[in-house]
């Protein structure tokens, strides 16, 4: 990897996962605990999935589910009434993620407004884990179940889209 690359690394955590998240989580715990709140936490399906052209991002986004998963277990050791709500998203139709991935992929998007409602609901009803849209529980599902599946899908990718790797993953 770069030495450019590891910096943005470094910086790409320290704002995504450990300033933004792992910060404010600490701080509203003990008013959570009181009040028997909630914390909803916004992620990807590239958190689940290890996905090319975005190595940087989904590096994030695994650390964070990791870190709100473990954060959900101990806080059910202790019996606390304060929940974790994971949600992993899909691609939503937002202005940045177009712009993100204009030009090397061509995915179907989802609505941000019901996207929005399947946050509300999922924090309401206090679930561990949620999908938007659903049907990405089972792409999760069965990657970890046949994880070789991955590597028969990507070897039928085009030169074209893997020329510029080094790139995407890596950017100087």
């Amino acid at each position: 990897m770069p030495r450019r690359a590891a910096e943005v690394a470094e910086v790409l955590y320290e704002a995504s996962v450990y300033r933004s998240y792992v910060q404010m989580a600490a701080a509203a715990l003990p008013v959570l605990e009181t009040s028997g709140g909630s914390i909803i936490v916004v992620s990807s399906v590239a958190g689940k999935l290890a996905s090319p052209f975005v190595a940087l991002y989904t590096a994030t986004k695994f650390a964070m589910n990791d870190f709100f998963g473990a954060l959900q277990n101990e806080l059910a050791l202790k019996k606390s009434n304060v929940s974790v709500s994971i949600l992993i998203l899909g691609l939503i139709d937002t202005e940045s993620a177009m712009n993100k991935i204009r030009g090397y992929a061509m995915m179907t998007t989802y609505p941000a407004s019901e996207t929005a409602l399947s946050i509300i609901k999922a924090g309401v009803t206090r679930q561990r884990e949620a999908y938007y849209p659903w049907f990405h529980y089972f792409t999760c599902l069965i990657n970890n179940i046949f994880p070789f599946m991955k590597g028969i899908l990507l070897s039928g990718l085009s030169a074209e889209y893997t020329a510029d790797i080094d790139d995407n993953c890596f950017p100087e």
